[in-house]
């Protein structure tokens, strides 16, 4: 098999988990910061196992949907998770951010997750 195939049949599955892809990804990152390290533990491993080299490309293609559930996140009931997502906004800032070439995926929604890490700021329930 030619790796003219072998390309093609990696768009093809790219094309086919594209829709996954917008709801999982945002679930996947998020709980790599998530407080619990049973938790933590096994989305770094699932990670690694799933998105062995593409895993930067594939958080700036959906950066929009992971930047609008983070924001979510981030006004969760829950501390930990508004802590979790405020980590991932910062790993998303210092990775995507900083880019060369994946910033511009970023950059749209930079006053958005400021505004939503703002937010979080007057959070009381953190031991910061």
């Amino acid at each position: 098999v030619s790796s003219k195939d072998d390309d093609e049949q990696q768009q093809q599955q790219q094309q086919l988990h594209k829709p996954i892809y917008r709801v999982l990804l945002p679930r996947m990152c998020l709980n790599r910061f998530y407080l619990a390290q049973g938790v933590k533990l096994y989305s770094h491993e699932t990670w690694k196992v799933c998105f062995p080299s593409q895993g930067l490309e594939l958080v700036a293609t959906h950066a929009g949907a992971i930047c609008r559930y983070y924001i979510q996140m981030c006004d969760a009931d829950n501390h930990v998770v508004r802590e979790a997502a405020c980590q991932a906004v910062a790993e998303l800032a210092t990775k995507i951010g900083t880019h060369p070439t994946y910033s511009a995926s970023l950059a749209p929604f930079v006053p958005m997750l400021l505004q939503a890490l703002l937010m979080c700021f007057h959070d009381e329930s953190w031991p910061v």
